[in-house]
């Protein structure tokens, strides 16, 4: 079937090419040739050029060279052809491979991520014994401090072993589910804090999401603490957008009692003030503090980090 598909045409063409040699020259002989009066036959005209017996074997002579040369061509496309299939082949072969390295990939980075989340939660909850063993407050506070950070970047290796993308955290989701369980733990399910979030959708790699977890969670953490005490009711804000592709502004506060103008949040020595500046370094932004009538508000700018 592909013989004929593709050495017909070519034979078909060559004959067709090669009638156009008889007849250009039986035209040329009729027209420029013979005196007017004279009566051709077809026999009669060949008898007086001979060389039209040559020249009417064109068609035969052409549709045979066009048989071969369409014999080879077909011949070469089915070399090409088989060659082309064993390439396909050995390269559907070696995607296969590279597929089944990915999801073994896949699987061994979700089993890390999740295998790191539960020594997090293992880490939170000694933290969490070791604090009942002393009677101290500060110290305590300091254990349940470092629960709440732990457990920030545990919900990261969380989210990324449930997920399709195990590289990329959905910032919208991970902020949402950080502040609000920060504050369920921290006031109880039963709060009156008023939490307002607006994200765009976007992601952050695991580089950028980890030390944004622990700025956030610095941040409200001083807030409930410290900004809207006790059972007083509060508003805790969260915004962000993207300003380039790879710059990120986010502003980030509460109306609580808020702190004296007077602290500067690159000379304190407050821990949490200190780890806010550590963290925002190690994004690659800055952090104001912006006055507003009530309250503690942030404007914090940083760079995703690849």
């Amino acid at each position: 079937m592909e013989f004929k598909k593709i050495v017909v045409p070519y034979v078909i063409k060559g004959v067709l090419i090669g009638m156009l040699f008889p007849l250009l020259a039986l035209f040329i002989c009729i027209c420029f040739l013979y005196p007017e009066d004279y009566h051709y036959t077809f026999v009669g005209i060949h008898k007086d050029f001979p060389l039209l017996w040559i020249i009417d074997s064109a068609p035969f002579v052409l549709g045979g060279i066009s048989y071969f040369v369409g014999t080879d061509v077909n011949s070469l496309n089915n070399k090409y052809l088989i060659e082309i299939k064993d390439a396909n082949e050995a390269l559907d072969l070696k995607n296969k491979e590279q597929e089944a390295l990915i999801k073994e990939k896949e699987v061994l980075l979700k089993e890390v991520h999740h295998r790191v989340k539960n020594n997090l939660q293992v880490v939170t909850s000694l933290l969490n014994l070791q604090g009942r063993y002393t009677d101290d407050v500060q110290t305590q506070v300091l254990f349940k401090n470092c629960q709440y950070r732990i457990k920030s970047m545990s919900m990261i290796h969380e989210m990324l072993y449930k997920s399709q993308d195990l590289s990329r955290i959905n910032c919208n989701n991970y902020i949402n589910k950080l502040i609000s369980e920060l504050v369920d733990s921290m006031k109880g399910i039963e709060h009156n804090i008023v939490i307002h979030i607006e994200i765009p959708d976007l992601k952050l790699g695991i580089e950028t999401s980890i030390p944004l977890g622990l700025l956030v969670n610095e941040i409200i953490t001083n807030s409930l603490k410290y900004g809207i005490v006790g059972d007083t009711p509060g508003e805790i804000y969260f915004k962000m957008k993207k300003k380039d592709p790879d710059n990120y502004e986010i502003l980030i506060g509460d109306n609580g009692v808020g702190f004296d103008d007077d602290v500067n949040l690159k000379t304190t020595t407050t821990l949490g003030l200190k780890l806010i500046n550590r963290l925002i370094m190690q994004l690659k932004g800055s952090v104001e503090k912006v006055k507003e009538t009530k309250g503690t508000h942030y404007a914090i700018t940083f760079q995703e980090i690849d």
